[in-house]
This record gives C-alpha cells, sequence and structure tokens, in this order.
C-alpha cells in the first residue's frame, strides 16, 4: 500500500480505504511522510522542504499519536469546494520555483474529506518561501521536522539541479539524434529502395513538418 500512495498515478483515484490502510501501517513521519490533523497554515514550508530533499507524502486529516504515527479511523477535515486548487494557488505563489505536486481530495462522507499531497524530488531546487528568504529541508526529526539550509545545502541543491538539466539535455540529444536518423533512414534509401515514388515525396514533406517535441 505505501507503494500505491507513491506511485499511484496522477490520474488514478484515491480511495479512503487505500488511505485507512496506510495509515493502518503505523508509520511514524519520516524524511517522506507528513500527518496533519488540519489544514497546515505553513504549507508552502512543508511543500517547498519535501521538493528540496527527497519529495515525499502530506495527509492532511490525518491524527497522529505521541509518537507522530497516523490513527485510524480517519477524522478528515470539513470538505469545502476548492480545496485542490488552494493547494495548487499556495505553491505556485508561496514557493519560488513553483512546484507542482499531485493533489487527490478523498471524500469520507458528505462532509468531511482528507487531502493527499504527493510533492516529487524536484530538478529544480532549491525551492525558497518567506519572500524567497527561507529554503527549507526535510529531516528526520520529529520534534523538528524542517531545517534551514545552510550555505552548503544550498551549494548541493544548485549541484543537484546542475546535474539534473546535464541529464535531460543528453536525453534530448539522443532523442534528437535518433529523430534524425529516423527521418533519414525512412524517408531516404529505405523509401527510395520501395519505389515509393509520390508517397516518398509526401512522407519527407510530413517528416519535415512534424515539430521536433521534447519531453
Amino acid at each position: 500500500m505505501i507503494k500505491t500512495l507513491f506511485a499511484v498515478s496522477p490520474t488514478d483515484e484515491i480511495t479512503q480505504e487505500m488511505v485507512e490502510q496506510f495509515c493502518q501501517l503505523g508509520i511514524r513521519e519520516t524524511t517522506r511522510v507528513d500527518y496533519k490533523q488540519d489544514f497546515p497554515s505553513d504549507l508552502a514550508k512543508q511543500v517547498s522542504a519535501f521538493a528540496n530533499t527527497h519529495g515525499g507524502l502530506i495527509l492532511i486529516g490525518i491524527r497522529t499519536d505521541q509518537e507522530n504515527r497516523p490513527l485510524t479511523p480517519i477524522d478528515g477535515i470539513k470538505f469545502e469546494r476548492g480545496i485542490s486548487e488552494r493547494v495548487y494557488q499556495i505553491c505556485v505563489s508561496s514557493v519560488s520555483p513553483p512546484v507542482f505536486p499531485d493533489v487527490w481530495i478523498v471524500r469520507l462522507d458528505e462532509e468531511q474529506c482528507a487531502v493527499v499531497i504527493r510533492v516529487p524530488e524536484s530538478d529544480s531546487t532549491p525551492h525558497a518561501v518567506e519572500g524567497r528568504q527561507g529554503i527549507y529541508l526535510r529531516t528526520g526529526n520529529i520534534s523538528n521536522p524542517f531545517t534551514r539550509a545552510t550555505v552548503e545545502d544550498i551549494q548541493e541543491l544548485l549541484r543537484r539541479r546542475k546535474v539534473a538539466a546535464q541529464r535531460k539535455e543528453h536525453l534530448v540529444s539522443r532523442f534528437r539524434n535518433r529523430w534524425e536518423f529516423f527521418k533519414r533512414e525512412y524517408t531516404g534509401e529505405f523509401l527510395k529502395k520501395s519505389g515509393a515514388g509520390l508517397g516518398r515525396f509526401f512522407v519527407e514533406q510530413f517528416m519535415d513538418a512534424v515539430p521536433l517535441t521534447e519531453l
């Protein structure tokens, strides 16, 4: 069930049963999991810290015991329209650069819901809050789950960002090379050998017109 919550597709549904089963595992708050009984006032800080560290889950509407383990049954928070939009707005307007988490609103009944926020580990670190003055990291310390990043921490985050950019450029370069090879082979020699004639001309025109899409 841990894998389900961490790896479920953004387009899939997370049900009450899935959240309850996750909580029944009794996982304490860690560098990758956080429980909140109410909607947190410092959500931007939490999201940015997860994005700056290893990513993770924020589950809202979950009570915890003295050891910060989740309690069941789930109480939830009052359901209101626009909760997911509120989360996205905070992540976009209060975090710089913005973070785009996956958000699920899990209905418990007509009045209550739980909120599951999955924050990815970011390639755009460091993410700052508090008017770009605060950069935080997620820790495994229960009493102090966040720590302000040191100069050394920020340098490491920037190194990670540089490595991620290099990795992306390498993948894009490989894609470009394969695309050019495909165009050359399949609109050139292959079609010439097949005697496609006018068909080859239209295929070449099509291949030249197709935009190069980069992921």
